[in-house]
C-alpha cells in the first residue's frame, strides 16, 4: 500500500497523551542573549523517542517511528521540504524533466562522502530505488517505484533490465514513467540512499535481517554511534557533512514516556518536546522554554462507511452541521488550530481557502435530516425505511481522540442517533482499518474517529481514489477519479493548484468523511537551542544547524 508507512508514523505520533506532571521548580537559568560572534561549535542536543527502537535503521525496511527519526538524521535524499512546504536541493543539485513529462533527471552533487569515507554516485541513487523494486524485496516502499517503465518485469523476475532507472554518468540520472506522474519528485527525493558498496553484494531475501541495518552508515548530518535498550540513541556529528559540520557535537535521544519527557523538560534536562494543548498553559509558564506552533498536513476527520445505505450524501451534509467542530477546536485543542472543510489543510499550497463553510446547527442538522427522509420515532431515534440511526463509533485511546469522540457522541445524540462509542487501543484501531476488505459492506463499521497525513503533495488518491489503499469508507466517485488523475499529470503548479481546488469544491459538497480540524504540532524548546525556526533556514525539526551556546553546553 503507497505510503502505509507515512500513515503509521504520524498515527504513532499524534496519540501520545502527555498528563499528570507535577510542576518542579526549573533548575535551568533564564538563558543570556546568544553571543554577537554567531553559531558555536559543541555540547549535546537533547531529544526524546518514546520507545527504544527496533534497531530496522534502514529506509526500505523500517516501520517504526522511532526508527524513521534516526534514518532522518544518519541519511541523506536526493531533495527535502523546507518549513514552508517547498522541495529545495540536498543531494541534487537540479533536476528537470523531459518535454513529454515522462522522464525527470536529476544532477548530484560531486563531495558528498558516506561515513566511511566512500563518494556518493548515482550508482548508489541506483541501487537504492532498484532495492525496491527486486523481485525477492519484502518491505513495505515498492510503491514508490512501481510506477516506473519497466517495474512490472523486473519485479517478477523476467528481465534484469530496469528502463525506468537509468544511470547517465557517475552524478547524473534519469528516472522514467509510462504515464505522467507530478509526484515523482517528491517520490524520488524522500528516499535515504544507501550505500551500494555495502549492501550490493548482500542477498536481498536476507536484507532485513542484516547487521547494517542496526550499525548504518549513510552521508548524512549525523553517524550512528551507539544505542542502549530502553535508555538512549546516540549519534555523533558528522565532520565531513556537506552542508557543513553539524554546530552540536552529538544528538542523544532519550527513552522517555511523554509524562518523564514534560518532567525532564521543565527541569531543564531536555531541549525538545512535543506537547498536547492541554499542557499548553502550563509550558508557557516556564521561562526557559519557548512554545513554537509548526503546522502540518495532518487532518482529523470522522470517517464514515459509504456502503451502508443510511448515509446519502444528504444525511452526511446533516451531519457536517450536527457536529460543533468549533467547540471540539476551543475545548480540546484550546484554540491551537481551526476547523477545516476539506481534506487539503492551510498547511498545504493547494489549500483552497473559499470552500463554504458547514455551521454547527442543530436546527439545520434536523431539516437536513427531514428532508433526507429521516423522522423521528418514539424511542427518540432517527429512523428511514426501517433502519435506525443506531452507530457504532470507533475512537482511537490516547491524545485527543477521547475527548473529540464524546463531544461528538453528544453532538449526535442530540439530534437523534443513538451511538455506542467504543474506545480502542492504537494497534487494534489500526489493524481494524486495514483489514477491512474491499468492497466495503454495511456490516463492517459505521464511524470512526481518525486524524492522518500523506505528506507534503496534496494528491489525497490514497485516501479517495476508487482504488485507494486506504479509501476506509468506500468513496466511489468518477468526478473525484478524474479530478484526482488531472492533478497528478499537470506539471505546472498553478494548474495542478486549480485542480485541487476544484476537487476540495466537490470533496466539500460531497462529503465523502467529515474534516473537523487541521493539526498543529505544538513543540516545547529549551531556550538554549539557538537557531531553531530561522527564517532563512525554515526547517522546523531539530537539524545540524541548531547550536548551544558554549555557556550553555
Amino acid at each position: 500500500m503507497r505510503k502505509l508507512f507515512t500513515m503509521m508514523v504520524i498515527l504513532a505520533f499524534l496519540v501520545v497523551s502527555i498528563t499528570g506532571c507535577t510542576p518542579k521548580t526549573p533548575t535551568t537559568p533564564v538563558v543570556p542573549d546568544p553571543p554577537e560572534t554567531g553559531p558555536e561549535y559543541g555540547g549535546t542536543l537533547r531529544l526524546t523517542l518514546a520507545n527504544t527502537p527496533p534497531g530496522v535503521f534502514n529506509g526500505a525496511y523500517n516501520t517504526a517511528v522511532v526508527d524513521g527519526t534516526i534514518i532522518g538524521q544518519v541519511y541523506s535524499t536526493l531533495v527535502r521540504v523546507n518549513g514552508v512546504g517547498a522541495i529545495e536541493p540536498l543531494l541534487a543539485t537540479e533536476w528537470s524533466y523531459s518535454a513529454d513529462g515522462l522522464t525527470l533527471t536529476f544532477k548530484l552533487r560531486d563531495d558528498v562522502y558516506f561515513h566511511d569515507g566512500v563518494q556518493l554516485t548515482a550508482k548508489d541513487v541506483e541501487f537504492t530505488h532498484r532495492l525496491l523494486a527486486h523481485p525477492d524485496y519484502t518491505g513495505t516502499k515498492g510503491a514508490y517505484v512501481n510506477y516506473l517503465s519497466g517495474y512490472a518485469d523486473f519485479k517478477a523476475g523476467l528481465t534484469t533490465d530496469f528502463p525506468g532507472i537509468k544511470v547517465i554518468n557517475d552524478f547524473e540520472i534519469a528516472f522514467t514513467t509510462d504515464a505522467v506522474n507530478v509526484k515523482q519528485l517528491n517520490d524520488r527525493g524522500m528516499l535515504g540512499i544507501l550505500p551500494k558498496h555495502l549492501l550490493g553484494e548482500v542477498s536481498v531475501a536476507n536484507m532485513l535481517n542484516h547487521p547494517f541495518n542496526s550499525a548504518p552508515i549513510g552521508s548524512g548530518p549525523f553517524k550512528f554511534k551507539t544505542m542502549a535498550t530502553d535508555q538512549y540513541v546516540e549519534l555523533e556529528a558528522y565532520e565531513e557533512y556537506f552542508e557543513g559540520r553539524p554546530y552540536v557535537d552529538s544528538i542523544v535521544y532519550r527513552i522517555r514516556d511523554a509524562e518523564a519527557s514534560l518532567i525532564e523538560l521543565e527541569l531543564g534536562e531536555l531541549d525538545y518536546v512535543g506537547i498536547n494543548p492541554d499542557n499548553l498553559e502550563l509550558v508557557n509558564e516556564w521561562d526557559h522554554v519557548s512554545v513554537k506552533f509548526v503546522p502540518v498536513t495532518n487532518f482529523a476527520f470522522v470517517s464514515i462507511n459509504l456502503q451502508d445505505p443510511r448515509f446519502d450524501v444528504l444525511t452526511r451534509q446533516a451531519l457536517a452541521h450536527a457536529i460543533n467542530r468549533q467547540g471540539i477546536v476551543d475545548d480540546v485543542m484550546f484554540g491551537t488550530t481551526g476547523v477545516i472543510e476539506s481534506p487539503i489543510t492551510p498547511a498545504s499550497w493547494a489549500y483552497n481557502p473559499n470552500l463554504e463553510h458547514y455551521d454547527y446547527s442543530k436546527d439545520i442538522a434536523k431539516k437536513l435530516f427531514a428532508d433526507a427522509g429521516w423522522t423521528v420515532g418514539s424511542d427518540g431515534i432517527l429512523t428511514r425505511d426501517g433502519l435506525k440511526m443506531e452507530v457504532d463509533f470507533a475512537v482511537p485511546a490516547g491524545g485527543t481522540f477521547v475527548s473529540t469522540g464524546s463531544i461528538i457522541t453528544q453532538n449526535l445524540q442530540e439530534v437523534g442517533f443513538k451511538v455506542n462509542m467504543r474506545v480502542l487501543d492504537l494497534p487494534v484501531w489500526i489493524q481494524q482499518i486495514l483489514s477491512r476488505s474491499k468492497p466495503y459492506t454495511a456490516e463492517q463499521y459505521d464511524l470512526g474517529l481518525m486524524q492522518i497525513g500523506l505528506g507534503t503533495d496534496p494528491d489525497m488518491s490514497l485516501m479517495f481514489d476508487s482504488n485507494g489503499g486506504f479509501n476506509f469508507g468506500g468513496f466511489y466517485d468518477e468526478e473525484n477519479d478524474a479530478l484526482l488523475a488531472a492533478g497528478l499529470k499537470a506539471l505546472d503548479p498553478e494548474e495542478r493548484k486549480a485542480i485541487y481546488f476544484e476537487w476540495q469544491e466537490l470533496m466539500r459538497d460531497r462529503l465523502p468523511v467529515i474534516p473537523l480540524y487541521n493539526t498543529v504540532l505544538i513543540v516545547a524548546l529549551n531556550n538554549r537551542v539557538e537557531d531553531a525556526w530561522n527564517d532563512e533556514i525554515g526547517h522546523p525539526f531539530p537539524n545540524q544547524f541548531w547550536w548551544i551556546p558554549k555557556s550553555l553546553q
